[in-house]
C-alpha cells in the first residue's frame, strides 16, 4: 500500500498526484463531520449553571431524568451537589442524529463502514422522580405502581439521613403575587395563622397552608393537637406526615380556609421578612431580616422569636418563604435563629418525609457560622462592638478565638452544649461570651456602666423616636431595637436592659 502511494526513487521536481490530493480532502472532510457530532452530543442542551439549584419542573414532574456517561454541567449547585439533569430524548431528535451526515459522501468506501460501527453513547438513568404523584394519605384507592427503576449509581444514604435532600425542589409558580407593604402583608397573614396551646397554658404559632386545611406546626406540639385555637375557636387536628429532618408536622384542621402561595425561591441575604409570635391566642406580626444560608435548605433569621419554634415567615409578595425550626441555645440577647425554606414545606405537602434530625441540621448552622466568623477576622472586617467604655466588650473583636478571648476573663464561668457551642460568663469584666466552633459570635452585658457612643447607658429610658435619632438604620422588634453589628433590648417601659455585640449576617 505505501509503495502504490508514495515513490521514493528521486523525483526532486515533482509533487503529490491529483489522487492523492482528493483522499486527503475527503479524509479532513471526514474528520471535521465527525468531531462536530460527537461535539454536538458533549455539549448541546447541556444544563449548566442555575439549573442545579431551582430545576425545570417539567424534568421534575413525572419524567425520567437521564444522563449521559461521564456526566458534566455545574455540581456546585446552592443546594449542594446536584448534578444537572437531562430529559430523555424524543424520536425525532434520534432519527435525526441516526442519520449519518456523509450518506451522500461515497467517495470513499470505507465510510460506510464508520457509519455502522457509530453508536450513540450508552445513557443511564440517575432518577426516577414523581413529585407531581399525589402523596399516599391523599390516595382513595390504592393504585397498582409502575416497577421502580433501578438506578446504577449508588445512592447516598446513613442511617440517620435514609432521604436525600436533593428531592428539596421549589415550587413552579408562574404568575406571582404584587408586591405590597410589608404593613399589608402582617395585616392580611395574620388570618392564616393558628395557635398550639400545651399543657402549661403557652401558645405556639403555626399556619394554615391551603383551602383544605392542611397546616404546619413544629414537631413537639403533636401531642397538643386537640388544642388548637383559630380565629377564637377550639379545634382538633390529625397528623399526616412529619419530616423528622426538619422538626416539622404536616396536619390537617377543619374548617375553611385561603390558600397561602409557596415561594419559588429562597429569600436573599438582608431581605425584610414578616414573621409571627404568639402576644396569648392573638398573632402578633414582626419584621424580621433573613440573613446568609445554611446547609441546604435552611438561612439564618435576625429578630427576637421569643420563645418556641413554628413562627411563619412571609415575604413582601405574601408569600410563605419558611419556618422558623430553631435557636442555638444559651445566646444572649435575641439569639441566633435558624429557618427552612420554602422548598422544604413543598416537599412535606407532597407527601416527602425527611430521615435524620434536626440535630443535623443545627450541625450545618454551627458549620457555616465559624465559617462566617473567621473569615472576618481574616478579611480584618471584625467589629469591636459599639458598646463603651474601654473595658469590657471593647476588650473583644468577634471572631476572634476562644482561647485569646478567655485570657482577658477573671474566674470565667464556662457552659457547653455540644455541637461546638460554648458560654462563658464572666464577672470581671461583666460580659457574657458565646462561642461558635471556638470563634466569638456574640458579646453581650446588662452592666450599668456601658453605654453607647451615642450615649445611650444601661437603665435609660430609650423611646423608639430617641433611637430613630441616634441611629437612622434601626430596626425594631419586639421588645428589641437593633441595628447592624448591635443589639439593643428594653423592657415594657422603654428601658434599656442589655447591650448584645454580634456579626452582621444579612451581606
Amino acid at each position: 500500500m505505501a509503495d502504490d502511494l508514495i515513490d521514493f526513487s528521486d523525483r526532486e521536481d515533482e509533487f503529490l498526484s491529483a489522487d492523492i490530493k482528493q483522499k486527503a480532502l475527503a479524509f479532513a472532510i471526514i474528520t471535521a463531520v465527525v468531531g462536530f457530532i460527537f461535539s454536538t452530543l458533549l455539549f448541546v442542551n447541556r444544563k449548566v449553571g442555575p439549573a442545579s439549584k431551582v430545576l425545570d419542573r417539567r424534568e421534575a414532574e413525572g419524567r425520567v431524568v437521564t444522563q449521559a456517561r461521564g456526566g458534566g454541567g455545574d455540581s456546585q449547585g446552592a443546594y449542594g451537589g446536584f448534578r444537572p439533569p437531562r430529559l430523555s430524548r424524543s424520536k425525532s431528535r434520534q432519527n435525526r442524529d441516526e442519520k449519518p451526515v456523509w450518506k451522500d459522501l461515497k467517495t470513499v468506501a470505507s465510510l460506510q463502514g464508520v457509519a455502522k460501527k457509530r453508536r450513540s453513547k450508552p445513557r443511564k438513568t440517575v432518577a426516577k422522580t414523581d413529585i407531581g404523584s399525589s402523596p399516599k394519605y391523599t390516595q382513595r384507592k390504592q393504585v397498582a405502581k409502575a416497577a421502580p427503576v433501578a438506578p446504577t449509581r449508588p445512592k447516598r444514604a446513613t442511617p440517620d439521613r435514609p432521604e436525600d435532600l436533593e428531592r428539596l425542589l421549589f415550587p413552579l409558580i408562574e404568575n406571582r403575587p404584587e408586591r405590597i407593604g410589608l404593613r399589608d402583608i402582617s395585616s392580611k397573614m395574620a388570618s392564616q395563622v393558628f395557635f398550639v396551646e400545651d399543657r402549661r397554658g403557652q401558645y405556639h404559632p403555626g399556619v394554615i397552608l391551603d383551602s383544605s386545611g392542611r397546616a404546619l406546626v413544629p414537631v413537639g406540639q403533636l401531642a397538643n393537637l386537640d388544642n388548637i385555637w383559630i380565629g377564637g375557636r377550639q379545634r382538633k387536628a390529625t397528623i399526616l406526615a412529619t419530616d423528622g429532618e426538619f422538626g416539622l408536622s404536616l396536619i390537617r384542621v377543619g374548617g375553611t380556609f385561603s390558600s397561602v402561595p409557596i415561594a419559588p425561591a429562597p429569600p436573599a441575604a438582608g431581605e425584610k421578612i414578616v414573621g409571627f409570635t404568639s402576644a396569648g391566642r392573638r398573632p402578633l406580626g414582626q419584621i424580621y431580616r433573613s440573613g446568609i444560608s445554611f446547609g441546604k435548605a435552611g438561612f439564618f433569621a435576625e429578630g427576637d422569636f421569643g420563645g418556641s419554634p413554628g413562627a411563619p415567615l412571609f415575604n413582601d409578595r405574601g408569600e410563605l418563604v419558611g419556618i422558623h425550626i430553631a435557636s442555638l441555645p444559651g445566646t444572649p440577647g435575641p439569639g441566633i435563629h435558624l429557618a427552612c425554606d420554602s422548598s422544604v414545606i413543598y416537599r412535606l405537602m407532597r407527601g416527602y418525609r425527611g430521615g435524620g434530625s434536626l440535630t443535623s441540621t443545627v450541625g450545618d448552622a454551627v458549620d457555616g457560622l465559624r465559617n462566617y466568623l473567621t473569615g472576618l477576622e481574616s478579611k480584618g472586617e471584625a467589629r469591636r462592638g459599639r458598646a463603651v467604655p474601654g473595658v469590657g466588650l471593647t476588650s473583644f473583636h468577634l471572631g476572634m478565638s476562644k482561647d485569646d478571648a478567655v485570657k482577658k476573663l477573671s474566674t470565667p464561668d464556662v457552659s457547653e452544649f455540644g455541637g461546638g457551642v460554648v458560654l462563658v460568663k464572666s464577672p470581671a469584666p461583666p460580659v457574657t461570651l458565646f462561642f461558635v466552633g471556638d470563634r466569638l459570635a456574640l458579646a453581650g452585658t446588662r452592666h450599668p456602666s456601658f453605654a453607647t457612643p451615642e450615649g445611650l447607658a444601661q437603665g435609660a429610658e430609650a423611646t423608639p423616636r430617641q433611637l430613630s435619632h441616634d441611629y437612622p438604620d434601626l430596626e425594631s422588634f419586639y421588645g428589641l431595637h437593633s441595628v447592624p453589628g448591635l443589639d439593643i433590648l428594653v423592657d415594657g417601659s422603654h428601658r434599656i436592659t442589655e447591650f448584645v455585640v454580634r456579626p452582621d449576617m444579612s451581606r
